[in-house]
């Protein structure tokens, strides 16, 4: 701080006549408050009258009188600055924002908002730290209107509300938790009282939680999630799992052998919906899935790699299809076997070496050929099982061969760092003894949307 004059009315307390403060280091300082006459009491506030914001030396407004906080740790509690805006539809706004710093770790933030032509909303936002891995933050709004009108049109007296939110939270040492909001209840208030251009062209509104855990080769997760994709206003389409609950065991040697096993299983309560202004479609059913797989791998070549796995997959849906392709009340069962074997090489490596570059002293080019074949056994009621997503696409008696070379390029930074991956780019084909199987290929974007098969 600086002025003609410098008064020191206490320990910690002066008063400072034509003159300012900034907390900037430069020459010119990105901002700072210029003002007839400062009251500054260190680590505490500062209250200005006749002032003056600057930007780079340059004036931007003009307050008759400021009260700005300058605590050591950067964090205040009290009334945000307030703005004022205008529109056809809102009318004259007025928004306050009152901020609580409850610590160094969390913050809490009460919104209110009025609006002469419609009402008026209020919320508020909560924000934590709690240590690594342990933080997040969740708003909630509401806005309650009265009947309007403008341009000819006419708004209901409503009430909606939005919440947002995202955060995990470690629990001990191996379980955490996981949660994301992003939910509004009405998506005509949703675009028209966002200014935002995301937010107001927003169509889609998601909620989502999970806990899970490890336990040596062990895996439990937990999940709740629900995603509406909206077409309009009126229809929509739902999808989500709820619940999900997921138990792998991971890789590990079978009776200290060459050969790896785990296990992967799934209960899954899916939700299917199509939602129009006459009638919702519901098409929401359970599975049960188990998946346990055997796999060699041959890696004593280091331009030459090997994998070939043996899986056994077996699936329950409570729920299926009858011949005319409706969905009916009626469960079904699926078991088959699945034969694999992958193969990569002879994979070719060049290094060349930049000494006294920053950006890396070394750049790395591997080819890697690639050669995979697998096959399925038969499935005999693939038509009566309702097809969801690609655990529920699998085609029956059919081998698939699928070979190609990929690229791929790393660098090494200056300073002994860890290699990156910078550029894979992959170029391959594959070939189906059933031409149904390349519409459910998870490995083609072109899948599943209809494409037909070349």
């Amino acid at each position: 701080f600086y002025g003609e004059t410098l008064q020191k009315l206490g320990d910690q307390k002066y008063k400072i006549t034509r003159g300012g403060f900034t907390t900037c280091l430069q020459p010119t300082p990105r901002w700072e408050l210029t003002s007839r006459s400062v009251t500054l009491n260190l680590e505490h506030y500062a209250m200005l009258t006749n002032s003056l914001f600057k930007v780079k030396g340059v004036p931007v407004f003009y307050m008759p009188i400021f009260y700005y906080p300058v605590q050591k740790d950067d964090r205040a509690t009290g009334f945000l600055i307030p703005t004022y805006g205008s529109s056809d539809i809102r009318g004259q706004s007025l928004s306050n924002a009152f901020f609580w710093a409850i610590s160094r770790s969390q913050d809490l933030t009460l919104l209110h908002d009025w609006y002469s032509q419609t009402g008026q909303g209020y919320g508020t936002e909560y924000r934590y730290v709690r240590g690594p891995g342990s933080d997040g933050f969740l708003r909630i709004y509401r806005l309650r209107e009265h009947e309007a009108q403008y341009d000819d049109t006419t708004t209901p007296e409503r009430q909606s509300y939005e919440v947002r939110g995202a955060g995990t939270q470690r629990i001990g040492s191996a379980v955490r938790a996981r949660f994301r909001a992003d939910y509004f209840s009405d998506i005509q208030v949703q675009q028209t009282y966002h200014q935002n251009v995301y937010e107001a062209s927003r169509r889609q509104r998601v909620f989502s939680g999970s806990v899970g855990g490890a336990w040596r080769e062990y895996n439990i997760t937990g999940t709740v999630d629900r995603s509406e994709y909206f077409y309009g206003t009126t229809s929509s389409t739902v999808r989500g799992g709820a619940p999900r609950l997921l138990v792998n065991r991971n890789e590990r040697p079978l009776f200290g052998s060459v050969a790896y096993v785990a296990v992967n299983t799934e209960y899954n309560r899916l939700i299917i919906e199509r939602k129009s202004e006459t009638e919702l479609v519901d098409q929401s059913l359970t599975r049960y899935d188990i998946l346990p797989r055997i796999r060699v791998p041959f890696t004593k070549w280091q331009f030459l790699t090997a994998n070939s796995t043996v899986a056994f997959r077996s699936t329950h849906w409570t729920e299926s299809r009858d011949p005319l392709g409706q969905q009916v009340d009626q469960g079904v069962s699926r078991n088959y076997y699945e034969l694999q074997s992958q193969v990569t090489g002879p994979v070719l490596n060049r290094i060349w070496t930049f000494p006294g570059s920053k950006y890396a002293e070394k750049l790395k080019h591997s080819i890697q050929p690639f050669f995979n074949v697998g096959r399925i056994s038969g499935i005999d009621n693939f038509e009566r099982i309702v097809q969801i997503d690609s655990a529920d696409t699998v085609v029956g008696s059919t081998t698939r061969v699928a070979y190609g070379v990929t690229n791929r390029v790393y660098r090494k930074p200056a300073g002994g760092g860890q290699s990156r991956e910078i550029l894979n780019a992959t170029v391959g084909q594959s070939y189906y003894t059933d031409a149904r199987a390349a519409q459910y290929d998870r490995y083609y974007q072109t899948s599943f949307n209809g494409t037909a098969p070349t």
